[in-house]
């Protein structure tokens, strides 16, 4: 726990509302644990920790700090409702950690908020946990066995997550962009044999039958425009432009070149955003890329820029007349 006043500035409040819906989830549900029925929040100097756990899974999300030091605090379940409401009604503000003995402040722009933290009950060593599962000696696991009630609590994780697990009856280890976590594999009821894929086959095999070879197969799910992938195709895109951009330098055809060049610019502008928004907001900027792709698939993107340019008070009309007068003027030239 803090002992004295430490501030923390500034982490964005779209990222930190982010790793709140994360973490959130996995707080513990009963009264006679008050450390767990809220999220422990925990800087490090580089990032900042929400962390939560019901016993059986324990969730980390992190987001980088603007500056910082090390710190812990931790809010208790009847606070977390206010806490994730005033951060999510910052937007995208900057917000000011203080911690002080007892209570944890937070402040922006438009205002501020105080809760009470907990201060007699030390929160679990979360890290000492990982450290202890990401460290063991793989062994082979054949079956895991999971509760489904807990399964839910990962809806926040994000669209695709990594799982592993060093052996039977160790945590499974939950890895997307931004956060970390691990959920207890379930034990086999009182005397029963573990399961393994043997039995299952011999379980199934007189509904089976003796089909070996399917006609189809079931296609690996499309991982295309991930955040990984659009920043390849972006400076891939940079790079693309640049090259052609020096081949069309010093030519006839000036449109080539004033196009290889917005190309280039617009790649590069677009990579930078993307860049700004996944370290700020790694769940708003999966959420925007998964609409961008329906949207392009769709193909009335075009209308929708008129639509809103519209709505925003330009004149599309205009812009295309002048684009057209562009065009006679080139082609007269």
């Amino acid at each position: 726990m803090s002992t004295e006043t430490i501030t923390t500035t500034t982490i964005p409040a779209t990222r930190l509302a982010d790793m709140l819906d994360q973490a959130a989830p996995h707080s513990y549900q009963w009264d006679d644990r008050p450390e767990l029925t809220g999220i422990h929040l925990d800087s490090d100097s580089t990032y900042l920790h929400a962390v939560a756990s019901d016993r059986y899974t324990l969730a980390v999300a992190r987001g980088r700090l603007y500056s910082g030091t090390a710190w812990t605090a931790t809010i208790s379940g009847p606070h977390v409702q206010l806490l994730k409401a005033w951060v999510a009604a910052q937007n995208d503000l900057g917000i000011v950690l203080t911690a002080d003995p007892g209570q944890l402040s937070l402040s922006s722009n438009s205002g501020s908020v105080t809760l009470p933290t907990v201060t007699d009950r030390e929160f679990p060593n979360w890290r000492a946990l990982f450290n202890k599962h990401l460290q063991q000696d793989q062994q082979p696991v054949d079956v895991s066995s999971l509760n489904t009630h807990y399964l839910d609590r990962w809806q926040q994780a994000g669209q695709q997550i990594h799982l592993t697990q060093a052996a039977p009856d160790a945590p499974i280890i939950v890895h997307s962009d931004g956060l970390i976590g691990m959920q207890m594999p379930t034990r086999p009821w009182r005397n029963e044999p573990a399961p393994n894929s043997r039995d299952l086959a011999a379980e199934w095999a007189s509904s089976f039958g003796l089909f070996t070879d399917p006609l189809t197969e079931f296609p690996l799910p499309d991982t295309t425009n991930t955040i990984s992938d659009m920043t390849r195709d972006l400076l891939r895109q940079v790079v693309a432009s640049s090259s052609d951009l020096y081949e069309a330098v010093g030519g006839i055809d000036h449109a080539a070149t004033a196009a290889h060049a917005l190309s280039g610019c617009n790649a590069w502008m677009a990579y930078r955003l993307l860049q700004a928004l996944q370290s700020a907001a790694p769940g708003l900027a999966e959420k925007a890329l998964r609409d961008v792709a329906d949207e392009l698939e769709g193909g009335e993107f075009s209308q929708t820029a008129f639509e809103d340019a519209a709505e925003l008070g330009h004149d599309p009309n205009q812009w295309q007349a002048d684009h057209e007068a562009r065009r006679k003027a080139d082609a007269a030239a």
